[in-house]
This record gives structure tokens, sequence and C-alpha cells, in this order.
């Protein structure tokens, strides 16, 4: 997920669409679905105590937004692609 980030080599701040924007917005959509899935097992953790109810509480809302923001990673990179074979 470094590139999401910041942190991966050669990482640009901003999305700068060229012939393979579409390739780096699938990336990124695939790294949130990874962190996702580590960010499930989290709230899957045996924990038991106020603390941890309202840590699951929360991971679920970001959870939720991280969800919608694929959804609109997804929408973004198929109106690249279409852009790009054209």
């Amino acid at each position: 997920m470094a590139g999401m980030t910041g942190g991966g080599a050669g990482w640009q701040p901003g999305l700068a669409f060229g012939r393979d924007a579409g390739t780096e917005l699938r990336a990124a959509r695939d790294a949130l679905a990874t962190a996702l899935d580590e960010l499930g097992r989290a709230g899957a953790l045996g924990w038991r105590s106020r603390a941890a109810d309202a840590f699951r509480e929360r991971l679920a809302d970001v959870v939720v937004a991280a969800r919608r923001d694929a959804t609109a990673l997804d929408t973004v990179s198929l109106a690249v692609q279409r852009l790009e074979s054209r």
C-alpha cells in the first residue's frame, strides 16, 4: 500500500492521468481491498471491553467508507480506461 500513502518509489502527489492511469487506479483499488481485508481481521479479534466495542464500531464505519471509495475508484478507472481507448 506504499503507493497509496506516498511512500512508494516514484510516487507523485495527485493523479497524473497518462497512458497507465487506469492501471494505477486499479492497483490503488487492489491495495485498498487488501487493507480492508486486514482491517476485517483486526475487527474479528476476540477483545472484550467497552473500548474494543467502540473500536469495532468505528472500524465498521471506516470499512463502509473505504468500500465506497473502492467503488468510486472502480468507476473512475473504467472511465479512464474508456478515455484511454479512444
